[in-house]
């Protein structure tokens, strides 16, 4: 955060009430202090040093051991964020039992974050597997390098399910399937920056023709630049803006970036193939 910080400062998603009922629901960008944005009290601060020291404290080369460690962080967070979210649904769905309507709409997104939760424990053990035995040959990566300054740093994970082809990979709504995971984060290097992206060898089905759909997209255009952009506007929330780039763009571009994040969130709106 640090990379794109002015006065310790950045941009990211808000999450107070206020900024929510303003927006309508939707997604709003506010100053927050570096200290407080990205963190998550999954680990103890010995264990928090301990285990991502490779990653902390050396840019990314990448070697086997990092690629590994950028993708088991993004994992734990989510998995912090949605054993949270769990137990706000399974709460809001006890409260609202006198309203059908509103019982139901809870206690179907209690359901899908479960199903969500109980892939992410699935993908975490066989992380944890590979880490506790120094082996990294399970885990695939993709990197994209850039050598310009930095606007947005980012970390995050999502179920492909749709590859930039606009192409059906998995269907989030099956709760009897095991769904592939993919991780990107960005990257500090010894010269610039990259776009990690991570995945364990068991979720090859999706992010193999996910990264090839993207591939494609390069050879027809050439620029990988814009997909990968909204490929992190449009699935992470764990997200951070340079104010000076933000304040830079034109409020139609603001509102085009806002709508973009909303990617997702609303419950009666599943997302389109070609988003």
């Amino acid at each position: 955060l640090s990379l794109i910080a002015d006065n310790g400062h950045v941009y990211a998603i808000s999450k107070h009430i206020g900024d929510v009922k303003r927006s309508r629901g939707g997604v709003t960008y506010t100053k927050q202090g570096i200290n407080t944005v990205s963190t998550f009290r999954g680990f103890c601060e010995i264990h928090d040093s301990q285990v991502f020291l490779p990653i902390d404290t050396s840019p990314l080369i990448p070697t086997p051991q990092q690629i590994l460690l950028y993708a088991y962080r993004a994992l734990c967070r989510e998995v912090f964020v949605k054993e949270n979210a769990l137990l706000l649904m399974e709460k809001q769905a006890e409260r609202n039992r006198g309203n059908a309507a509103l019982h139901k709409l809870f206690e179907s997104m209690r359901q899908g974050t479960k199903f969500g939760l109980d892939n992410l424990l699935s993908q975490k053990i066989e992380y944890e597997k590979s880490l506790r035995m120094q082996s990294y040959t399970d885990i695939k990566s993709v990197i994209f390098c850039a050598d310009q300054k930095p606007s947005v740093v980012f970390s995050g994970l999502f179920y492909p399910d749709f590859d930039f082809t606009g192409r059906q990979l998995q269907d989030l709504s099956d709760y009897s399937a095991k769904l592939d995971l993919l991780t990107f984060s960005f990257a500090p290097m010894e010269q610039g920056w990259g776009i990690l992206f991570a995945w364990h060898s068991q979720s090859s089905g999706a992010c193999v023709p996910f990264m090839r759909s993207l591939a494609t997209r390069m050879y027809e255009d050439e620029k990988p630049e814009d997909h990968l952009f909204r490929l992190v506007i449009a699935n992470c929330e764990n997200m951070a803006m340079r104010l000076q780039w933000w304040d830079s763009l034109p409020e139609q571009k603001k509102k085009a970036v806002e709508t973009a994040a909303f990617n997702g969130i609303d419950v009666f709106a599943p997302p389109n193939g070609d988003y």
